[in-house]
């Protein structure tokens, strides 16, 4: 039989003699029912605590509080891209988070390194995973167990316990697995709450912009209500965002997708920009642009143009220093003297929007467009018929433009230039990439053609206003 038992690699276990091999058995039974029991009253008891904290609304924190006391660890609960929502030192944790990384919310407190240490769409593992986490300025390396919180198809964020003082145990797989059913079911109220609120909110917004809220009254109650300071001047600034040709490899609906999640990472980075900011902000998104309501608290509008223009190019400058993938903009209405009267701002920055479009100045690198500077071609569309525009054109620049048409010349973008650059020679023959005297040749093809004298004020008013009808009606 040790021979055999050798061979085959078995151990022979001797029953002593006068006990039965089922009293033995029986006992080992017992040992291990007695076990599980344990095991199922101490699960029952932890899915109980967790049950309790979501059916009274416990929140993060107290999700957070539980973990560290069940698996003896810190803890860091993070969403899915990795920023801090909440964290708990452990009381008798000697190394305590907040000593080795930033725990400011909204922000990532690991490194680049450690987060792309894990396996690609590592979430969908639902597994915890330990890593090392090496800090060189304290010369540390601490063991970090991070399980990501999976849950009916959606990613939720992370766990992370943080130098767990022993070894992880079974009791502690189990409280990270109902802490992680706890988080999820934190997450969703958290998003239907916020999605609620900002659908209210929106919905005000939008009627508020449509000018569909004439009594005051009401929407001084309304501005109560959504923390809308109604004793401030409000200016409507239109911030369109355009992409550039990426994700051409996608379809339609996930280049829409990742359109609309673009457009909500840009409204966060603006939004974070406006806590910095010491005017006040209302900032939403609305049909891939993000609307900016800023308030003043006095009406001199010049003053407050050129603030806007200064503070509106820095905050350009920064979002598209962080995002080169869209292309980005600013049109501005004019200061409302009441929030009632915001729609007419916000109407006014979108007529701008179109206008721009057909500016004598858009290819000068201005990304910055206020009202103002449109009230002719405004003035032009509301107020005279297209026809009449037509025929305006026809005599004041038709024969140079039949003159482009036969001989394939750019006379009118030439014409063009030089009043965006105040017919200033020098300039004009850098923007049209020509030497001065070809512009001068230019110049004067054009006055012959014409029967005009460039210099004389009148006869330069009139052929400006057949250019702005040629950008209007795009001729």
């Amino acid at each position: 039989m040790l021979k055999l038992s050798d061979e085959l690699d078995l151990p022979i276990i001797e029953v002593p003699y006068g006990l039965s091999f089922s009293k033995i058995l029986g006992r080992i039974m017992e040992e291990l029912s007695d076990k599980y029991d344990s095991l199922n009253k101490k699960s029952l008891d932890i899915h109980s605590r967790f049950f309790n904290i979501s059916l009274h609304g416990g929140g993060l924190h107290q999700i957070s509080v539980t973990l560290s006391d069940i698996c003896s660890s810190s803890v860091m609960l993070l969403d899915k891209n990795w920023t801090v929502l909440h964290w708990t030192d452990h009381p008798k944790q000697t190394h305590l988070m907040s000593e080795y990384i930033s725990l400011k919310r909204k922000e990532i407190p690991f490194s680049d390194d450690f987060i792309r240490s894990f396996p690609p769409e590592f979430e969908r593992l639902q597994k915890p995973v330990m890593r090392h986490m090496s800090i060189s300025k304290f010369n540390a390396s601490i063991p970090c167990t991070v399980i990501p919180v999976y849950f009916q198809s959606k990613h939720y964020g992370y766990i992370v316990l943080w130098n767990p003082l022993s070894a992880l145990n079974e009791y502690s797989y189990i409280g990270l697995e109902n802490g992680a059913m706890a988080f999820s079911l934190e997450r969703i109220r958290s998003d239907e709450l916020t999605r609620t609120r900002n659908r209210i909110r929106r919905d005000f917004l939008d009627e508020l912009l449509m000018g569909k809220i004439t009594s005051k009254e009401t929407l001084s109650n309304l501005a109560d209500l959504h923390g809308i300071n109604l004793d401030l001047y409000y200016t409507a600034v239109v911030f369109p965002v355009s992409f550039l040709n990426t994700n051409k490899n996608l379809d339609i609906v996930r280049r829409n997708q990742w359109e609309n999640t673009k457009v909500k990472q840009v409204l966060n980075h603006f939004d974070q920009l406006a806590s910095i900011s010491p005017q006040v902000e209302i900032l939403f998104s609305r049909k891939k642009q993000i609307i900016l309501l800023l308030g003043f608290s006095n009406d001199n509008e010049l003053n407050q143009i050129k603030l806007l223009r200064q503070y509106i190019q820095e905050k350009l400058d920064d979002v598209l220093s962080n995002f080169t993938e869209i292309s980005l903009y600013a049109t501005i209405g004019k200061t409302a003297t009441h929030m009632s009267d915001i729609h007419e701002s916000f109407h006014q920055a979108q007529e701008t929007l179109r206008l721009s479009e057909h500016s004598l100045s858009t290819h000068l690198n201005n990304r910055i467009f206020h009202f103002d500077e449109f009230l002719l071609q405004y003035f032009l569309l509301e107020n005279i018929e297209k026809d009449t525009m037509k025929n305006y054109f026809k005599q004041t620049l038709g024969p140079l433009h039949d003159h482009d048409l036969n001989n394939g010349s750019a006379l009118i973008e030439t014409l063009i230039s030089l009043v965006s650059h105040r017919f200033n020679i020098a300039e004009c023959s850098r923007d049209l990439f020509i030497h001065r005297n070809t512009l001068l040749y230019r110049i004067e093809k054009i006055e012959s053609i014409l029967l005009v004298n460039l210099k004389d004020a009148e006869e330069s008013l009139k052929l400006q206003f057949g250019l702005k009808i040629y950008q209007l009606l795009d001729l």
